[in-house]
């Protein structure tokens, strides 16, 4: 019996030892989905800064390149009934207003930019090498114009007579 058990013991040894042999590939496949996983997710916090579907820019002041924009999601579209103005909710605190100018944007692309060009800029963080979604999409924007493009190469565009990065600006649609 004792023999049985000795013998037993060796056998649930070499099993476990055997077993073991593949245990890092299998430890290396669950690391490996954790590890993606962990991935994903820096992934996605380093994805593109953009606007969420829908969102667009919109302003109240009487003239379209004097003023503030602020990221909205429009509540009523602007018709006559409206007097052309546009019921939107500002993302930034969720207050609603009316808007003279509701402008659908895109993310700027190199090619557009020329000298004359109209540009919606972050005037306090267009300078900024980085950015957060946040800022991105809770900070006033302002409409300017391309004023040098000398600096493209660099991914930047000088607009209203300051340098900015072209990542942080839009263009109407």
């Amino acid at each position: 019996m004792k023999a049985l058990l000795g013998w037993s013991a060796v056998i649930a040894t070499v099993v476990l030892l055997g077993s073991c042999s593949s245990l890092p590939s299998g430890v290396g496949n669950v690391l490996g989905s954790v590890a993606s996983g962990n991935a994903g997710a820096a992934a996605s916090a380093a994805a593109p800064i953009g606007f969420p579907s829908g969102d667009v820019l919109a302003s109240r002041n009487a003239s379209p390149t004097d003023g503030t924009y602020w990221v909205v999601k429009v509540i009523t579209p602007a018709s006559a009934a409206t007097k052309n103005q546009a019921q939107v909710i500002r993302v930034e605190d969720g207050k609603e207003y009316w808007a003279n100018y509701v402008t659908p944007t895109h993310k700027t692309v190199q090619a557009q930019l020329a000298l004359g060009a109209q540009v919606f800029f972050l005037p306090q963080d267009s300078t900024r090498s980085n950015m957060n979604e946040t800022t991105y999409t809770q900070d006033p924007w302002q409409l300017g114009r391309v004023t040098s493009v000398d600096d493209l190469y660099k991914g930047e565009v000088q607009v209203n007579g300051t340098d900015y990065y072209i990542k942080w600006t839009r263009m109407a649609n």
